[in-house]
């Protein structure tokens, strides 16, 4: 996981409201700058309804004398704002509808084709194939994490062999 994955987590899932939690988590961050410019937001903002001793505790675990002494916390947490508002945007252009409409048009072929109680076989299902074959890299890609998070890994082997045929 990324260091911007992790400072990610530790803000969605309100781990820093938990001192150990938070550092464990942030010791798995390999850059000292998000971590302080976290750390300066915690305390600097009402927002997050942080613990301020918590913050203050793991601040000081993370954080030399002479970070604190300087403007080093100011500029981490500019540092973490851009960091986390980059990655924030990224997160959220997803699949575009394109890639969307494709994955649920193939599910819905092979849903139409399949009979009550029993499973279809994608390579033999004409328009499956048809919509395989002109589909984009990132239809195919996005549609194979679908498949792979409801853990239909025969059907991704079958698009595999439609791709190569």
């Amino acid at each position: 996981m990324k260091d911007i994955e992790v400072i990610h987590n530790v803000i969605f899932d309100s781990i820093y409201k938990d001192k150990v939690r938070l550092e464990i988590e942030l010791s798995k961050v390999s850059d000292k700058r998000l971590v302080l410019g976290l750390l300066y937001d915690l305390y600097g903002k009402e927002g997050y309804e942080a613990d301020k001793k918590i913050v203050i505790d793991t601040i000081t675990l993370f954080a030399d004398k002479s970070d604190i002494d300087s403007n080093e916390l100011f500029e981490c947490n500019k540092y973490f704002i851009e960091e986390i508002n980059e990655f924030r945007k990224t997160r959220a252009n997803g699949p575009s509808m394109s890639v969307l409409n494709k994955a649920l048009l193939l599910v819905k072929i092979l849903k139409d084709n399949c009979k009550e109680g029993s499973e279809v076989d994608p390579e033999k299902v004409d328009k499956f194939v048809e919509e395989i074959k002109n589909s984009t890299p990132k239809e195919i890609e996005y549609f194979k994490s679908v498949l792979v998070d409801i853990e239909s890994y025969e059907t991704i082997v079958s698009i595999d062999n439609i791709l190569k045929s």
